[in-house]
């Protein structure tokens, strides 16, 4: 008994006890108050299914064989598990704008082409222009206007009060209340629930993903157990062969009236 594998025992126990927070993480996105929109859902819904599947399906096995203490009758047991983790992710790859804010996100990469945009043009003027070492007038108002900022934003930024007054304006996410008081508070809760459920369905397929790189682990620490305590060898349950007519030498047999 003292030298029984129980360390490897363990290690099963720690590669599963991980495989069960990440599932309880995907219970929590199925639980949460922020749900990605049913046609969305649908989008993804059988790779999403056939995942959870198979990982039942090698969850179970794993258990059985644990409580027989049996090794694994196939080399390759996850190899349907990540075939249809590769289906997840390339149907993720295909409609990945189903994942994210589209809008805000093309705002957002025009709003940084015309800044570069800017910047280029900036300085082309500047080399076509030699400008001179020294500054120049507006140099220096411009130098002068920045310096008065910073001193007064400094000063802003460590005054209490405006320090205070700046977090009451803060509203906790998600309250009724709109972040933009010009805006109706339909519009403002619609576009900030809108990217939050993409993100949720986004969130619920790398849980799974990742459900399926931990359930590895918990594969190669049965198979270490496996060897270790050597564990009995799988039986081959013999294959059913249906009688028939008994082949040629039974029809031979009738023919000549040895078997009716």
């Amino acid at each position: 008994m003292m030298s029984y594998p129980w360390k490897s025992f363990t290690k099963v126990g720690g590669a599963l006890r991980h495989c069960s927070f990440t599932a309880m993480a995907l219970h929590g996105c199925i639980l949460s108050e922020i749900q990605a929109p049913p046609e969305s859902r649908k989008v993804f819904s059988s790779e999403i299914h056939k995942v959870g599947r198979e990982c039942a399906k090698v969850l179970r096995e794993l258990g059985n064989n644990v409580k027989t203490m049996t090794k694994l009758s196939s080399s390759d047991i996850l190899f349907e598990v990540h075939l249809a983790a590769e289906e997840l992710q390339k149907k993720i790859d295909e409609r990945s704008y189903l994942l994210v804010n589209t809008e805000a996100w093309h705002t957002s990469k025009r709003a940084e082409g015309i800044k570069d945009a800017m910047n280029a043009t900036l300085i082309t003027g500047r080399e076509n222009k030699n400008e001179a070492l020294e500054p120049t007038i507006a140099d220096q108002t411009l130098a002068y206007h920045y310096k008065t900022f910073a001193a007064s934003s400094f000063r802003s930024r460590y005054d209490s009060s405006s320090t205070i007054d700046g977090y009451k304006k803060l509203p906790h996410w998600p309250a009724r209340t709109t972040f933009h008081p010009n805006l109706p508070l339909e519009d403002t809760e619609s576009k900030t629930y809108q990217s939050a459920s993409a993100l949720s369905l986004a969130t619920f397929s790398s849980l799974l993903i990742e459900f399926v790189a931990r359930l590895q682990n918990v594969v190669y620490a049965f198979e270490e157990l496996s060897d270790k305590a050597n564990f009995k060898e799988p039986v081959e349950e013999p294959v059913a062969v249906s009688k028939g007519d008994g082949g040629f030498v039974a029809k031979m047999c009738k023919l000549v009236g040895l078997r009716s």
